[in-house]
């Protein structure tokens, strides 16, 4: 199996030139790097290594360095000699280890021969032995008596190092008794004496107290995250919750592992989590990665914070996503709505009220030219108008909005606020657009309104240029972006100012609504940007940005199967 430091080469060699230099000291260096308790010491390691042979000493090797009888017996010579210390020879002559060193002069003092290093890895990967008890004895006191060579022994009798090594601590320990198999032989009740099945039973006492004792500790602090709480709540929530549950309960594993000594497995079998992800969590420490990403968040949703406070949480995630877009941040979407989910940042819900339809006789109708084909190429093409009713949350009181919207980038060209829905707020609101932009002529489209069916505002489009469109009888949707246009104002209205008390805190807030929807109101169909940005880029520009308008993949799909059904019968009939 290959080997992969830790650290690499360039890292190495950075680190080196860093502390060599005195740009940075050996502390700072392993705080960098992550290189927990006594870091420094070995960056000191390194930079020893480094300035004694170069960059070579961090040349990353598959197998072990080896060295001869005669190479090891020359370091010991110079280490008695007073030559240099265990770190100054082992930097010298690039052995990686200091302990290295100072085993070799240990073996050599105690009279232990000192050997040229054979490896043979074929000792280690060879299969196990299945030989008799007999055996087994005979081969355990060959190798006692060629003093504990278990690489020899396991040459000459063809088993495998660990294995032999195993044999001899056993038969040193329990003498012949510990070589006996007794895996799955446990004695059975008849076999016991009195004292070992009261031995026994006092055993099985203590395990289930115990295990009793760790259940109601670990359990009463666990289970108060309940599962079906978590049923309820969106997915990215969960996940943030269960994460945090789980390192939790391990903080919880290791208080009590430390403080009662109780077995981590057992209290791992207990909360139900794996030993494993325990032991990898409590080895574990955030990488620079991860620490940028937090401080990311932390100042992500910071902005996030103050942007909902700021506008009373009306913004969702693609609207705020578009908004810190716009501000720089560089974030994504996925990114935004995870972070709003775990804070609880919500955008507030629309109020609905009931409308009553007073049925009026028409004038005058238009044929429907528009036919919902809500796109156009550039500005001031195709403007959509209508007059909705809105109501003062405290006292009830009523006003009446008629807005003028162009198609192009859902900009109010004009809007109007009055007591009364009569024709001549439509009329003011016709003479608004027509003032700000007195060289358009586009198409204007209504519903079939009384204020829009008299001759005299059919006179006044005439007079102007513009031509007329009408919605068909009880089909709204032909006037849908209007529509729409009005119910999302009321919406950021309410949102932007709840405590509204009179008719003319409403027209204050009506003002500041429209300015807020024109210059802070960020659009997805206008790739993020507001409807005000996009009419001043219109405005300088001979050739206009398209943003077309994308079909909703459920109409689609709706229709589709529509075509299909149509299809599958037309073949049924021709058959018949």
């Amino acid at each position: 199996m290959g080997r992969k430091a830790k650290y690499t080469k360039q890292q190495k060699v950075q680190a080196c030139e860093d502390y060599l230099s005195g740009r940075k000291t050996a502390i700072q260096i392993s705080v960098e790097l992550n290189m927990g308790k006594r870091g420094d010491d070995r960056v000191r390691k390194w930079a020893k290594n480094y300035r004694a042979n170069g960059h070579v000493i961090f040349d990353n090797k598959s197998t072990n360095n080896r060295y001869s009888k005669d190479f090891k017996e020359m370091i010991v010579k110079e280490y008695l000699d007073g030559l240099g210390s265990s770190c100054d020879l082992s930097a010298k002559y690039g052995i990686l280890k200091d302990d290295t060193v100072l085993n070799w002069v240990k073996k050599y003092n105690s009279h232990r021969e000192l050997r040229d290093y054979d490896p043979k890895p074929e000792v280690y990967m060879a299969d196990t032995l299945k030989v008799g008890k007999e055996k087994k004895i005979e081969i355990i006191k060959y190798c006692i008596g060629h003093d504990h060579d278990y690489k020899g022994t396991a040459a000459f009798y063809g088993g495998n190092y660990a294995q032999i090594y195993s044999w001899v601590k056993k038969y040193e320990s329990k003498g012949e008794e510990g070589l006996e198999d007794r895996r799955g032989k446990r004695k059975s009740e008849e076999q016991l004496t009195d004292l070992e099945k009261a031995q026994r039973r006092i055993a099985e006492l203590e395990r289930i107290n115990r295990r009793q004792e760790m259940e109601l500790e670990l359990l009463k602090k666990d289970r108060a995250f309940e599962k079906t709480y978590l049923a309820s709540l969106p997915k990215a929530k969960t996940v943030y919750l269960m994460r945090k549950q789980k390192i939790q309960d391990y903080s919880l594993i290791r208080l009590l592992h430390d403080d009662r000594k109780w077995p981590v497995k057992e209290m791992c079998s207990i909360i139900g989590i794996n030993r494993s992800a325990y032991y990898k969590w409590k080895r574990s420490s955030p990488s620079q990665k991860q620490i940028d990403k937090q401080c990311e968040d932390e100042r992500i949703i910071a902005r996030i914070k103050k942007i909902s406070d700021s506008n009373h949480s009306l913004f969702g995630t693609m609207t705020m996503y578009y908004t810190l877009r716009n501000e720089g941040y560089g974030c994504g979407h996925n990114r935004v709505y995870r972070l709003m989910c775990i804070h609880d940042i919500k955008s507030s819900y629309r109020r609905r009220s009931r409308y009553n339809y007073i049925r009026s006789v028409p004038e005058q109708t238009a044929e429907n030219i528009l036919n919902r084909d809500f796109g156009t190429t550039g500005p001031n093409q195709k403007w959509c108008t209508d007059v909705t009713e809105i109501k003062g949350p405290a006292t009830g009181e009523k006003l009446y909005i008629s807005s003028m919207i162009d198609l192009y980038d859902r900009y109010p060209v004009a809007l109007e606020v009055s007591d009364r829905n009569d024709a001549f707020l439509a009329n003011q609101t016709l003479d608004k657009a027509h003032e700000t932009y007195p060289e358009a002529t586009p198409l204007i489209h209504s519903d079939r309104g009384f204020a829009y069916t008299r001759k005299v505002y059919r006179s006044k489009l005439n007079r102007y240029n513009m031509s007329q469109s009408m919605s068909r009888i009880s089909k709204c949707i032909d006037n849908g972006v209007c529509e729409g246009f009005q119910g999302q104002f009321k919406d950021m209205l309410f949102i932007l100012y709840p405590k509204i008390s009179s008719k003319d805190e409403m027209r204050a807030a009506i003002k500041g609504t429209l300015d807020y929807y024109i210059n802070h109101y960020p659009q997805k169909r206008l790739s993020g940007k507001t409807c005000g940005q996009v009419r001043k880029e219109s405005m300088e520009q001979k050739e206009f940005t398209q943003y077309p308008i994308v079909p909703a993949a459920r109409y689609v799909r709706y229709w589709n199967e529509i075509e299909a059904k149509k299809k599958r019968q037309k073949e049924i009939l021709e058959k018949k």
